[in-house]
């Protein structure tokens, strides 16, 4: 079995002054914003804190939402297979900044449940989701040639290959952190 490695792809908090004071979604976006499906339709609006933006590829603030800028885009778009993502336009106070929703698409069923720790809870839909995570373990096979994604049984996170990683240091993306999944935890 080929060995793996992958991060998590966090906002970077310190010291940024691209913090995103407010932001405002239909009731479309908020139902599904991590389910995998196309937002396509959906409209999200971003406040920045006291209108200041200096052009963070990856600004953090009041919303834990993959926000990426023009360039990010761009890059992203280059590595990643369409089928998996969508950009959404975001209108912002920024005028004269692009920044985007990054959605991604068809999450992976690729926790691994025999080899990980964690504890599991049952939602509102009567599905069993993970709710704690010491130590994470994922089906490689299941992601196939997938540069970022999301796994479907803790939604709300967001994985990259090595692949990403290197490739975003290399262009000199701001505002982003990654940590090995080896540190991963939810609690």
């Amino acid at each position: 079995m080929t060995e793996y490695n992958f991060f998590t792809l966090r906002k970077f908090t310190l010291g940024s002054t691209d913090e995103i004071e407010k932001f405002f979604a239909d009731d479309n976006f908020v139902k599904h914003r991590f389910n995998g499906v196309t937002l396509i339709n959906s409209e999200l609006n971003i406040k920045f804190r006291d209108g200041v933006c200096n052009n963070t590829d990856y600004p953090i603030g009041a919303t834990v939402l993959p926000i990426v800028s023009e360039k990010l885009r761009l890059i992203i778009a280059d590595i990643e297979d369409s089928d998996n993502i969508e950009f959404i336009p975001v209108k912002s106070d920024k005028q004269d900044s692009r920044y985007y929703l990054l959605n991604l698409l068809n999450n992976i069923p690729c926790f691994d449940f025999e080899n990980s720790e964690y504890t599991t809870y049952i939602n509102n839909n009567n599905i069993k989701m993970v709710e704690t995570v010491d130590r994470l373990k994922m089906n490689t096979e299941l992601i196939g040639n997938r540069n970022i994604f999301r796994i479907k049984e803790i939604p709300a996170h967001i994985f990259v290959t090595t692949k990403f990683k290197d490739t975003l240091e290399q262009n000199n993306i701001t505002g982003v952190e990654f940590n090995s999944i080896n540190k991963f935890e939810i609690w």
